[in-house]
């Protein structure tokens, strides 16, 4: 009988590690990799499927709700907590009611202020923001 010197190993060592770029997922079985295999924050957001993330495990911090005053025509509103990148879930009227997300930016891009993309003349309303915070 051989022994393991003996025997030629096309995809890895005479040690029994697999070369780098020889396992492909199209070698892998079906449901092979199981979860308690993938190690600590190797899950990114690009490789969640759209949707995969519902309320029960979002963290009550990823989410701000924040109040604010319109203004007279396009311009900077003052929207003390708001940070660059959170994204606006929802704007509410509360002079009104009513929806008013469509008069203002749906990404924050300066920090502590909301754009009021609305040209009209809004600063006798306050409105409710709720935030998706980004960090």
């Amino acid at each position: 009988m051989g022994t393991l010197a003996d025997v030629n190993v096309p995809f890895g060592s005479s040690d029994g590690t697999i070369n780098d770029g020889k396992v492909s997922a199209a070698k892998l079985a079906s449901n092979a990799v199981e979860t308690a295999k993938i190690k600590d924050a190797n899950v990114t957001t690009g490789k969640l499927a759209t949707d995969a993330v519902t309320g029960v495990k979002l963290a009550v911090a990823a989410l701000n709700f924040l109040g604010f005053a319109g203004k007279n025509g396009a311009g900077a509103c003052t929207c003390t907590g708001a940070k660059v990148g959170d994204k606006v879930a929802g704007v509410v009227n509360l002079s009104d009611g009513g929806s008013a997300a469509s008069s203002f930016e749906s990404t924050i891009t300066v920090a502590n202020q909301i754009q009021q993309s609305a040209a009209g003349d809004l600063s006798t309303k306050n409105f409710s923001v709720l935030l998706v915070v980004k960090s």
